[in-house]
C-alpha cells in the first residue's frame, strides 16, 4: 500500500482537515458529557438528599454503562460506519441532556447516567471515522488528535461552575445541547456518507490483522492502565490532594485539572513519535517512566529516627505539594504519550476491525476505571495509607509492561514464521526453468 494514499481511497470527498476537527469536537463533548454529573451531581445530591453510596453509584454509572455499550457499538460501527454512529450518539446525548433538565428523582438520574454512556460509542466512532480519512504515514498523529478530546473531561470542571454562578446549574445541559447540535449539523453538512471503501479497510495479509484474542487481550490491559488509570486518578486526585496536603477542595480540583490537560494533549506527540519510531518503543518507554514515577509517589510521608552518639536525629521524608503536582504532570504526560502510541499500534494490528477492537479496549478500561476508586478507598480503610492508590497502579502497570513485551515478541515471531512459510510456498510453486535446447533439436521440432 502506498503510504501517501488515504485509507479511504479515492472516493473520500471530505478531507482530513475537515473530518479531524469535527471528530475532535465530538470526542471532546463526549468526555464533557461523561463527567457532567461529577460536577452537577453536587447540587443534585443536596436537592435529593442522597447518601454517599447513592451519589457514588450515580457518578460511576456513566463510566460503567459506557464500557458495557462499547462492544456492541464497535460491531455497529463496523456494520454501519463511523459517521452514522457519530450522528446517532450526538442525537442520543442531546435527548439524554433534555431529560436531565426535566428529571426530579434518583431513578431518573440513574437513567440519565446510563444514557451518558453513549459517550463511549462516540469516542470509538470518532476514531473509526478519522482512520478512514487519514494516510498511513500520519495515522498516529490523526488518532492522537482525536484521542486528545479526552481534555473535555476537564471542561465540565471549569464550565459548569461558571454557568452556575452566572445563571443556574440547569442552564449547563442547555449549553451542552447547543454545542452538540451545532457539531451534529456541521458533520452532517460538511462530511459525506461512508462508502464501501471507508467501511471495509484495506485487506492485510499479516497474521496480526485478525482479532487474535491474545493480542487483543494485551491491548486491553495496556489501554486499561493508560486510559483507565488516567481517568481514575483524575476522579480521585481532588480528594487525595485535599486530604494528604491539607488543601481546600477547590484548590485541589484546580490542581487535578493540571493532571488532565498534559495527558490529553500528549497523545498528539505520542502518535507522531509512534509514526516515526514505532509504537511498541513508545509504549515500552512510557510504561517504564510511569513505573518510576508511581514508585516515588507510592512512598508515604515517613520519619526516620537515626540514633547518634549523643542524640537521636529525626529525618523527615515528605514530598512538598509542588513536587507531587510536578510528578503527577509528568505521569500524565507519560500516559498520554503511551496512549498515542497504543492507538497507532491499534491500527497496525487491527486495520479491518478498528471499531470492534477499540470497543473491547474501552470496555476493559471502563471496568478498571470503575473498580480502581473502590480499590483506592478499600486500601485506605484497610492499610490506612493514602498513597496505596499509587502502589496499586504500580502493580497493574508492571503487569501491563510485561504482557505487552511478551506479546510483542510473540507477534514478531509469528509474523516472521508466516513470511518464511509464504516464501517457501511461493518458491515451491515457482515454474522450473527449462534448459536451453540444442540447435539440432530445435531443427528437428
Amino acid at each position: 500500500m502506498n503510504n501517501s494514499e488515504p485509507i479511504a481511497g479515492p472516493d473520500t470527498d471530505a478531507p482530513l482537515s475537515v473530518v479531524l476537527p469535527l471528530a475532535f469536537v465530538a470526542v471532546f463533548m463526549a468526555f464533557a458529557c461523561w463527567t457532567l454529573l461529577a460536577v452537577m451531581g453536587v447540587h443534585m445530591k443536596q436537592m435529593l438528599a442522597l447518601s454517599s453510596t447513592s451519589f457514588g453509584l450515580l457518578l460511576a454509572t456513566p463510566i460503567l454503562s459506557g464500557g458495557l455499550l462499547a462492544v456492541p457499538m464497535g460491531f455497529l460501527i463496523e456494520a454501519r460506519g463511523g459517521r452514522q454512529v457519530i450522528l446517532g450518539c450526538l442525537a442520543g446525548l442531546s435527548l439524554v441532556l433534555v431529560i436531565l433538565m426535566l428529571v426530579k428523582s434518583y431513578l431518573g438520574l440513574l437513567f440519565v447516567a446510563t444514557g451518558l454512556g453513549l459517550s463511549g460509542g462516540l469516542f470509538i466512532s470518532g476514531l473509526h471515522y478519522v482512520v478512514g480519512h487519514s494516510a498511513t504515514h500520519r495515522m498516529g498523529v490523526a488518532m492522537g488528535c482525536c484521542g486528545a478530546g479526552v481534555i473535555g473531561a476537564g471542561f465540565s470542571y471549569l464550565a459548569v461552575p461558571l454557568i452556575h454562578e452566572a445563571f443556574r446549574w440547569q442552564v449547563a445541559p442547555m449549553a451542552y445541547i447547543l454545542i452538540l447540535g451545532i457539531t451534529m449539523a456541521l458533520i452532517y453538512l460538511l462530511t459525506d456518507p461512508e462508502g464501501l471503501a471507508d467501511m471495509n479497510k484495506a485487506e492485510s495479509s499479516e497474521p496480526g490483522s485478525d482479532l487474535w484474542p491474545g493480542l487483543l487481550g494485551s491491548f486491553c490491559l495496556s489501554y486499561s492502565v493508560l486510559f483507565g488509570g488516567f481517568v481514575a486518578l483524575a476522579l480521585w486526585l481532588p480528594d487525595y490532594l485535599s486530604a494528604q496536603h491539607e488543601l481546600s477542595l477547590k484548590k485541589a480540583a484546580g490542581l487535578a485539572i493540571l493532571f488532565i490537560v498534559p495527558g490529553a494533549l500528549a497523545q498528539i506527540p505520542g502518535g507522531w513519535l509512534a509514526d516515526r519510531l514505532g509504537p511498541q518503543r513508545i509504549i515500552r518507554w512510557t510504561l517504564l517512566v510511569c513505573l518510576g514515577l508511581l514508585l516515588v509517589l507510592s512512598y508515604p510521608p515517613m520519619d526516620l529516627a537515626v540514633t547518634g552518639v549523643e542524640q537521636v536525629y529525626l529525618v523527615e521524608f515528605r514530598l512538598p505539594v509542588s513536587a507531587v503536582v510536578a510528578m503527577l504532570m509528568l505521569l500524565s504526560t507519560a500516559m498520554g504519550l503511551g496512549l498515542g502510541g497504543l492507538l497507532r499500534q491499534l491500527y497496525d494490528f487491527f486495520p479491518r476491525h478498528i471499531g470492534i477492537a477499540a470497543g473491547f479496549m474501552l470496555l476493559a478500561a471502563c471496568l478498571l476505571t470503575f473498580a480502581l476508586p473502590l480499590l483506592f478507598g478499600l486500601g485506605n480503610d484497610l492499610v490506612g495509607i493514602r498513597s496505596i492508590a499509587f502502589m496499586l497502579l504500580f502493580v497493574v502497570t508492571g503487569m501491563a509492561l510485561v504482557v505487552s513485551e511478551c506479546t510483542a515478541r510473540s507477534e514478531e515471531r509469528r509474523v516472521l514464521l508466516a513470511r518464511c512459510r509464504a516464501r517457501k510456498l511461493s518458491s515451491a510453486h515457482a515454474p522450473v526453468a527449462q534448459p536451453a535446447m540444442p540447435e539440432d533439436d530445435i531443427r528437428l521440432i
